[in-house]
């Protein structure tokens, strides 16, 4: 991240200031309270939206102004800060907005980003900072990966997605610990089932299902046998029934045997007498044509007749007529006396009633046959479903005996299952138990976590002395782990100047580690003429080896000659006066 401008309006003593920033260091020189802090802050409001001091933000305003205004421009992207007596509002390229600088130049991986700039703008801002926020910025200057080797070896029991960071590693203690307590409570909360003194579970099982075999086997052969007691009920009520129409047909043996002969002689009677009642029909037709035409000869005297029937042909001349008359009355005394003998109606009547009788005695016949056969039927029937009563109840009391056996069995069966079931609840409860107990020492204070940060604050430690060497300081972790020492004393016991070189140290570690790549050094007319040499040194080589890209440096001029002094080519140097409008870059 590279800073381009910064734009100042009724800043303090900045009444308006349009700096630039083209080289990759900058020192801003000047004398005492014209105006170096404001600027230093100035740059950290403008990148974080607030600033390290606890001063209301009225001290910022020039008195007189309603507002002050901090433009940055940092590569495409213009952040104007207003500070008012209400607060610090912000536009990003002219929109309003919340975010900051860090929202668009941080790393992804940068841990507690503001925190990180807090430090960036100010080489006191890391001693400012509280415990627990120091060791989140020394966090960020560590490496947060975790060894997949190290995870691979534990227990899956407990979390779901194994940790990769340092941070996720705090994340999943968190995480065991709870399931751990809870695991315990279930485990107390188990109520305690005793083994039962029986066979096990499968040879209760088994016993069961031979129960249950064998129980269907003798239900079907019960079953068998009721229905063959059932059919044999309904044969016997059909055999009486058969009996019941056998004694209701009073044939005797004559009629019986004589049966068929009876009927078929009635019934050539009745044949016979059906004919002579037929041809009487057309004999008594015949005679009452022939007396007709008779009658009506008789009675013609002149003319011609014609009759076409009985051998008359047209036209009959009247002297045949005695002779048709003669024949004719021949034809009807034959006829008259062909109809007299013929049966009477009692004859045939009586010859019907004897036919109808001869048919109703074959039907009897034919039935009492057909019910003899049947009763054969059902007798043999009635012999093949005969049962064994005895065989029944004792099917039925073995019946009984094993549904007892089957509820016994299952009984067991049940306590077996529920003996299990708990057995394997314990030992899952335990098992989960033991591998939360590993996931825990692993996960906690002691654990992966503190074993990685030994080697990980020794390397860190290593880096940092490496440019605290330059101001002949040597930096360590205490016991605790996060805890600094400066030639092995607390931080809190070290010297200004001394916070002042390993702030400086903290700095370059922290914006290389981070990408950020940019610090903001005030105030370092603090450091002795070999000190300020080895920080000059030491950015030559931070800009060299690329650990930094931009550094901006405020000093008091305490030698305005200085300033007539030639500089490298990384460096601009900007000195700041006072004038009746307030301070200025010459």
């Amino acid at each position: 991240m590279k800073i381009k401008s910064i734009k100042l309006r009724n800043l303090q003593s900045w009444v308006t200031a349009d700096i630039e920033f083209p080289k990759p260091v900058t020192l801003l020189l000047a004398e005492n309270n014209v105006g170096k802090t404001a600027f230093t802050r100035a740059i950290e409001i403008g990148i974080r939206g607030t600033q390290s001091s606890k001063a209301p933000t009225t001290e910022f305003i020039r008195d007189g102004a309603p507002f002050a205004n901090i433009e940055l421009e940092v590569g495409k992207v213009k952040i104007m800060r207003t500070v008012s007596p209400k607060g610090i509002a912000t536009s990003v390229n002219g929109t309003p907005s919340n975010k900051n600088v860090f929202d668009f130049y941080a790393p992804p991986g940068l841990l507690e980003p503001a925190m990180a700039f807090s430090v960036l703008c100010s080489v006191g801002g890391f001693f400012g900072l509280d415990a627990a926020n120091q060791r989140a910025v020394l966090e960020g200057l560590i490496d947060q990966t975790v060894p997949p080797e190290l995870i691979e070896k534990l227990p899956t029991e407990g979390h779901c997605k194994p940790p990769t960071t340092l941070g996720e590693i705090d994340a999943a203690y968190a995480a065991v610990y709870a399931r751990r307590t809870v695991a315990g409570q279930q485990l107390r909360a188990l109520i305690s089932v005793v083994k039962p003194e029986a066979a096990d579970l499968g040879l209760v099982n088994q016993i069961r299902v031979k129960l249950e075999v064998l129980g269907a086997e003798e239900r079907a052969t019960l079953l068998e046998q009721g229905e063959k007691l059932a059919e044999r009920k309904m044969l016997v009520a059909s055999l009486e029934t058969i009996k019941e129409k056998i004694t209701r047909i009073t044939l005797t043996r004559d009629e019986i045997a004589t049966a068929d002969k009876d009927q078929m002689e009635a019934s050539r009677h009745m044949s016979e007498i059906d004919a002579q009642v037929q041809a009487a029909t057309k004999d008594r037709e015949r005679l009452i044509r022939l007396k007709t035409w008779r009658d009506g000869m008789k009675k013609l005297e002149g003319g011609s007749a014609c009759v076409i029937s009985e051998a008359v042909v047209c036209p009959l001349e009247l002297k045949s007529k005695a002779g048709f008359i003669q024949s004719w009355d021949k034809v009807i005394a034959e006829l008259e006396q062909k109809l007299g003998v013929l049966a009477t109606a009692e004859e045939i009547a009586t010859a019907q009633r004897v036919l109808a009788a001869t048919v109703i005695r074959v039907r009897d016949v034919a039935e009492l046959s057909k019910l003899k056969i049947d009763l054969a039927t059902v007798e043999n029937s009635i012999a093949r479903c005969t049962v064994d009563t005895t065989t029944t109840d004792n099917l039925r009391a073995r019946i009984k005996k094993g549904e007892e056996n089957f509820a016994t069995a299952t009984k067991l069966a049940g306590q077996w299952v529920k003996f299990r079931t708990y057995e394997t609840e314990r030992d899952r409860l335990n098992k989960a138990l033991a591998d939360l107990e590993i996931l825990c020492q692993q996960f906690g204070p002691k654990g992966i976590r503190a074993t990685l940060l030994v080697g990980r604050l020794n390397f860190l430690e290593t880096n940092l002395n490496d440019v605290l060497s330059r101001f002949n300081l040597k930096l360590t972790f205490g016991d605790d782990q996060w805890a600094l020492k400066i030639n092995g004393r607390r931080w809190e016991a070290a010297s200004a100047s001394e916070l002042y070189r390993a702030g400086i140290a903290l700095q370059v570690a922290l914006a290389s580690v981070s990408g950020v790549k940019l610090v903001v050094i005030d105030g370092a007319d603090i450091l002795d003429r070999t000190n300020k040499g080895a920080l000059f040194g030491l950015l030559q080589q931070a800009l060299e080896e690329g650990l930094v890209e931009q550094a901006i440096i405020t000093a008091t001029l305490n030698n305005p000659a200085a300033l007539e002094a030639s500089y490298p080519e990384w460096l601009q140097v900007l000195h700041v006066v006072t004038t009746p409008e307030g301070a200025q870059v010459k």
